[in-house]
Protein backbone atom coordinates (compact mmCIF):
# COMPACT_ATOMS: atom_id res chain seq x y z
CA UNK A 1 0.00 0.00 0.00
CA UNK A 2 1.10 3.57 -0.71
CA UNK A 3 0.90 6.49 1.71
CA UNK A 4 -2.55 7.54 2.86
CA UNK A 5 -4.54 9.59 0.37
CA UNK A 6 -6.80 12.35 1.70
CA UNK A 7 -9.60 12.35 -0.89
CA UNK A 8 -12.56 14.65 -1.50
CA UNK A 9 -15.47 14.06 -3.84
CA UNK A 10 -19.09 15.00 -4.60
CA UNK A 11 -21.82 12.37 -4.85
CA UNK A 12 -25.52 12.45 -5.76
CA UNK A 13 -28.00 9.60 -6.12
CA UNK A 14 -27.42 9.34 -9.88
CA UNK A 15 -23.69 8.71 -9.45
CA UNK A 16 -23.71 6.76 -6.17
CA UNK A 17 -22.88 3.45 -7.84
CA UNK A 18 -20.01 5.07 -9.68
CA UNK A 19 -18.63 6.55 -6.48
CA UNK A 20 -18.82 3.20 -4.72
CA UNK A 21 -16.86 1.66 -7.61
CA UNK A 22 -14.33 4.51 -7.39
CA UNK A 23 -13.96 4.00 -3.63
CA UNK A 24 -13.60 0.24 -3.91
CA UNK A 25 -11.09 0.38 -6.75
CA UNK A 26 -9.03 3.16 -5.19
CA UNK A 27 -8.84 1.27 -1.89
CA UNK A 28 -7.65 -1.89 -3.62
CA UNK A 29 -4.38 -0.05 -4.18
CA UNK A 30 -4.35 2.93 -1.79
CA UNK A 31 -5.18 3.66 1.84
CA UNK A 32 -7.78 6.46 1.81
CA UNK A 33 -9.60 8.91 4.05
CA UNK A 34 -12.63 10.51 2.35
CA UNK A 35 -14.52 13.80 2.67
CA UNK A 36 -17.65 13.62 0.54
CA UNK A 37 -20.25 16.29 -0.19
CA UNK A 38 -23.43 14.41 -1.01
CA UNK A 39 -27.19 14.61 -1.29
CA UNK A 40 -29.35 13.15 1.47
CA UNK A 41 -29.96 9.89 -0.43
CA UNK A 42 -26.23 9.20 -0.83
CA UNK A 43 -25.56 10.29 2.74
CA UNK A 44 -27.79 7.46 3.93
CA UNK A 45 -25.53 4.95 2.16
CA UNK A 46 -22.12 6.54 2.79
CA UNK A 47 -22.26 7.43 6.46
CA UNK A 48 -21.87 3.73 7.31
CA UNK A 49 -18.24 3.79 6.16
CA UNK A 50 -15.74 4.55 8.94
CA UNK A 51 -13.32 6.33 6.60
CA UNK A 52 -15.87 8.75 5.06
CA UNK A 53 -16.88 12.11 6.49
CA UNK A 54 -20.13 13.07 4.75
CA UNK A 55 -21.20 16.67 4.18
CA UNK A 56 -24.89 16.49 3.16
CA UNK A 57 -26.54 19.13 0.97
CA UNK A 58 -29.99 19.67 -0.52
CA UNK A 59 -30.53 19.58 -4.26
CA UNK A 60 -33.74 19.86 -6.28
CA UNK A 61 -32.64 17.89 -9.32
CA UNK A 62 -29.65 15.58 -8.98
CA UNK A 63 -30.22 14.52 -12.62
CA UNK A 64 -28.62 17.75 -13.80
CA UNK A 65 -25.18 17.57 -15.40
CA UNK A 66 -22.82 19.69 -17.47
CA UNK A 67 -24.86 18.98 -20.59
CA UNK A 68 -27.97 20.68 -19.20
CA UNK A 69 -29.56 22.76 -21.93
CA UNK A 70 -31.81 24.90 -19.75
CA UNK A 71 -30.85 27.61 -17.24
CA UNK A 72 -32.43 25.80 -14.29
CA UNK A 73 -30.53 22.61 -15.04
CA UNK A 74 -27.25 24.54 -15.27
CA UNK A 75 -28.06 26.29 -12.00
CA UNK A 76 -28.65 22.95 -10.26
CA UNK A 77 -25.44 21.52 -11.67
CA UNK A 78 -23.52 24.58 -10.49
CA UNK A 79 -24.90 24.04 -6.98
CA UNK A 80 -23.49 20.52 -7.07
CA UNK A 81 -20.13 21.82 -8.29
CA UNK A 82 -19.90 24.41 -5.53
CA UNK A 83 -20.14 21.64 -2.96
CA UNK A 84 -16.75 20.35 -4.09
CA UNK A 85 -15.28 23.52 -2.57
CA UNK A 86 -17.02 22.75 0.73
CA UNK A 87 -15.57 19.24 0.80
CA UNK A 88 -12.09 20.59 0.07
CA UNK A 89 -12.40 23.28 2.74
CA UNK A 90 -13.41 20.69 5.33
CA UNK A 91 -10.59 18.33 4.35
CA UNK A 92 -7.98 21.09 4.52
CA UNK A 93 -9.26 22.19 7.93
CA UNK A 94 -8.14 18.78 9.21
CA UNK A 95 -5.27 17.82 6.89
CA UNK A 96 -2.23 19.38 5.23
CA UNK A 97 -3.46 18.57 1.71
CA UNK A 98 -6.19 16.76 -0.22
CA UNK A 99 -6.82 15.38 -3.67
CA UNK A 100 -10.19 15.81 -5.38
CA UNK A 101 -11.58 12.94 -7.47
CA UNK A 102 -14.69 12.93 -9.62
CA UNK A 103 -17.00 10.07 -8.74
CA UNK A 104 -16.78 8.50 -12.22
CA UNK A 105 -13.29 7.03 -11.94
CA UNK A 106 -11.78 3.57 -11.86
CA UNK A 107 -8.39 2.87 -10.25
CA UNK A 108 -6.15 0.07 -11.50
CA UNK A 109 -2.99 0.98 -9.62
CA UNK A 110 -1.64 2.92 -6.65
CA UNK A 111 -0.90 6.62 -6.68
CA UNK A 112 2.88 6.76 -6.56
CA UNK A 113 4.21 7.73 -3.12
CA UNK A 114 6.49 10.29 -4.75
CA UNK A 115 3.44 12.04 -6.20
CA UNK A 116 1.66 11.97 -2.83
CA UNK A 117 4.73 13.58 -1.26
CA UNK A 118 4.65 16.27 -3.96
CA UNK A 119 0.96 16.84 -3.22
CA UNK A 120 1.95 17.43 0.41
CA UNK A 121 4.80 19.78 -0.48
CA UNK A 122 3.81 23.33 0.62
CA UNK A 123 6.07 24.75 -2.11
CA UNK A 124 3.64 23.41 -4.75
CA UNK A 125 0.28 25.19 -4.89
CA UNK A 126 -1.66 22.79 -7.13
CA UNK A 127 -1.09 19.35 -8.61
CA UNK A 128 -3.12 19.32 -11.82
CA UNK A 129 -4.18 17.05 -14.65
CA UNK A 130 -4.00 18.33 -18.25
CA UNK A 131 -6.62 17.04 -20.64
CA UNK A 132 -3.89 15.84 -23.03
CA UNK A 133 -6.57 15.92 -25.73
CA UNK A 134 -4.53 17.58 -28.50
CA UNK A 135 -7.70 19.48 -29.36
CA UNK A 136 -6.94 23.21 -29.01
CA UNK A 137 -10.47 24.39 -29.88
CA UNK A 138 -12.08 22.23 -27.19
CA UNK A 139 -9.51 23.16 -24.60
CA UNK A 140 -9.91 26.85 -25.41
CA UNK A 141 -13.60 26.55 -24.57
CA UNK A 142 -13.64 23.96 -21.79
CA UNK A 143 -10.23 24.50 -20.21
CA UNK A 144 -6.74 23.08 -20.56
CA UNK A 145 -6.97 21.13 -17.29
CA UNK A 146 -9.47 18.54 -16.17
CA UNK A 147 -11.02 19.34 -12.80
CA UNK A 148 -11.86 15.71 -12.07
CA UNK A 149 -8.47 15.20 -10.43
CA UNK A 150 -6.27 17.76 -8.71
CA UNK A 151 -4.61 18.34 -5.34
CA UNK A 152 -3.78 21.33 -3.17
CA UNK A 153 -2.78 22.19 0.38
CA UNK A 154 -3.83 25.79 0.94
CA UNK A 155 -7.51 26.64 1.30
CA UNK A 156 -6.86 30.30 0.50
CA UNK A 157 -5.82 29.29 -3.01
CA UNK A 158 -9.40 28.20 -3.62
CA UNK A 159 -10.88 31.67 -3.27
CA UNK A 160 -10.10 33.08 -6.75
CA UNK A 161 -11.31 29.86 -8.34
CA UNK A 162 -14.46 29.74 -6.25
CA UNK A 163 -15.35 33.35 -7.11
CA UNK A 164 -15.01 32.79 -10.87
CA UNK A 165 -16.99 29.55 -10.59
CA UNK A 166 -19.84 31.20 -8.69
CA UNK A 167 -19.98 33.82 -11.47
CA UNK A 168 -19.18 31.55 -14.43
CA UNK A 169 -22.35 32.44 -16.36
CA UNK A 170 -21.77 36.14 -15.81
CA UNK A 171 -18.23 35.86 -17.19
CA UNK A 172 -19.21 33.32 -19.90
CA UNK A 173 -16.84 30.68 -18.52
CA UNK A 174 -17.38 26.91 -18.60
CA UNK A 175 -18.44 26.05 -15.04
CA UNK A 176 -15.39 25.58 -12.77
CA UNK A 177 -13.11 24.11 -15.43
CA UNK A 178 -12.24 27.20 -17.49
CA UNK A 179 -11.87 29.31 -14.31
CA UNK A 180 -9.38 26.71 -13.05
CA UNK A 181 -7.15 27.30 -16.05
CA UNK A 182 -7.35 31.06 -15.58
CA UNK A 183 -6.44 31.11 -11.89
CA UNK A 184 -3.56 28.65 -12.24
CA UNK A 185 -1.48 31.34 -13.95
CA UNK A 186 -1.11 32.82 -10.45
CA UNK A 187 0.19 29.65 -8.81
CA UNK A 188 3.02 27.14 -8.86
CA UNK A 189 1.63 23.96 -10.39
CA UNK A 190 2.77 20.42 -11.06
CA UNK A 191 1.33 18.42 -13.98
CA UNK A 192 0.39 14.79 -13.44
CA UNK A 193 1.72 12.48 -16.19
CA UNK A 194 -0.57 11.02 -18.81
CA UNK A 195 -1.07 7.68 -17.00
CA UNK A 196 -3.22 9.47 -14.38
CA UNK A 197 -6.84 10.56 -14.93
CA UNK A 198 -7.06 8.75 -18.26
CA UNK A 199 -10.24 10.23 -19.72
CA UNK A 200 -12.10 9.14 -22.84
CA UNK A 201 -11.39 12.57 -24.40
CA UNK A 202 -7.73 11.56 -24.79
CA UNK A 203 -8.68 9.07 -27.51
CA UNK A 204 -11.47 10.71 -29.51
CA UNK A 205 -9.98 12.76 -32.34
CA UNK A 206 -7.89 12.05 -35.42
CA UNK A 207 -4.62 12.93 -33.68
CA UNK A 208 -5.27 10.75 -30.61
CA UNK A 209 -7.37 7.76 -31.71
CA UNK A 210 -4.30 5.56 -32.12
CA UNK A 211 -3.57 5.94 -28.41
CA UNK A 212 -6.16 3.26 -27.70
CA UNK A 213 -3.61 0.75 -28.99
CA UNK A 214 -1.23 1.80 -26.20
CA UNK A 215 -3.61 0.28 -23.64
CA UNK A 216 -2.31 -3.26 -23.21
CA UNK A 217 -1.81 -6.01 -20.68
CA UNK A 218 1.81 -6.58 -19.66
CA UNK A 219 2.33 -9.33 -17.08
CA UNK A 220 -1.40 -9.10 -16.25
CA UNK A 221 -1.21 -5.36 -15.50
CA UNK A 222 -2.92 -2.67 -17.60
CA UNK A 223 -0.35 -0.33 -19.10
CA UNK A 224 -0.70 2.95 -20.96
CA UNK A 225 2.33 2.70 -23.19
CA UNK A 226 5.20 1.81 -20.87
CA UNK A 227 3.51 3.32 -17.78
CA UNK A 228 1.11 1.65 -15.35
CA UNK A 229 -2.45 2.87 -15.95
CA UNK A 230 -3.28 4.40 -12.57
CA UNK A 231 -6.89 5.58 -12.99
CA UNK A 232 -9.46 6.00 -15.74
CA UNK A 233 -12.11 8.71 -15.97
CA UNK A 234 -15.35 7.54 -17.56
CA UNK A 235 -18.94 6.70 -16.70
CA UNK A 236 -19.33 2.98 -16.05
CA UNK A 237 -23.00 3.09 -14.98
CA UNK A 238 -24.35 6.57 -15.68
CA UNK A 239 -25.17 7.97 -19.13
CA UNK A 240 -25.44 11.77 -18.92
CA UNK A 241 -28.26 13.05 -21.12
CA UNK A 242 -28.81 9.47 -22.29
CA UNK A 243 -25.45 9.11 -24.02
CA UNK A 244 -22.03 7.95 -22.83
CA UNK A 245 -19.25 9.21 -25.13
CA UNK A 246 -16.68 7.19 -23.17
CA UNK A 247 -18.36 3.81 -23.63
CA UNK A 248 -15.68 2.68 -26.07
CA UNK A 249 -13.02 3.18 -23.41
CA UNK A 250 -15.11 1.44 -20.73
CA UNK A 251 -15.41 -1.59 -23.05
CA UNK A 252 -11.69 -1.57 -23.77
CA UNK A 253 -10.66 -1.42 -20.11
CA UNK A 254 -13.22 -3.98 -18.92
CA UNK A 255 -12.02 -6.34 -21.65
CA UNK A 256 -8.43 -5.99 -20.44
CA UNK A 257 -9.49 -6.68 -16.85
CA UNK A 258 -11.31 -9.84 -17.90
CA UNK A 259 -8.20 -11.05 -19.75
CA UNK A 260 -5.98 -10.48 -16.71
CA UNK A 261 -5.28 -12.90 -13.86
CA UNK A 262 -4.32 -10.15 -11.44
CA UNK A 263 -6.28 -10.80 -8.20
CA UNK A 264 -7.17 -7.14 -7.66
CA UNK A 265 -8.65 -6.91 -11.15
CA UNK A 266 -10.76 -10.00 -10.57
CA UNK A 267 -12.00 -8.57 -7.25
CA UNK A 268 -12.85 -5.35 -9.06
CA UNK A 269 -14.85 -7.17 -11.73
CA UNK A 270 -16.73 -9.08 -9.04
CA UNK A 271 -17.64 -5.89 -7.19
CA UNK A 272 -18.65 -4.23 -10.46
CA UNK A 273 -21.03 -7.13 -11.02
CA UNK A 274 -22.51 -6.70 -7.55
CA UNK A 275 -23.11 -2.99 -8.16
CA UNK A 276 -24.66 -3.73 -11.54
CA UNK A 277 -27.27 -5.89 -9.79
CA UNK A 278 -27.88 -3.45 -6.93
CA UNK A 279 -31.29 -1.77 -6.90
CA UNK A 280 -30.23 1.75 -5.86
Amino acid sequence: MSETLIVTSVVTKTCLKEFLLLKYSCELFNTCIWYVSCDSYSDGHLREYDNITTLPFDIEDAQSDHNSANPHGREQFLKIILNKFLAIERALAENSYCVFLDSDMLFLNAVDSTIINLMKNPEIDFVVSPHYSRNPENEDRYGFYNVGMFALGNVEHLQQWKYLTENCEKFNLYYEQKPFELILSNFKTLNLPINYNIGWWRFNNERTQARINQLTLVDDEVKFGTLPAVNFHFHVFKEPAGYNPGKFLVNKVMGLLKDSNKPEYQQLLSYHGQLSEASF
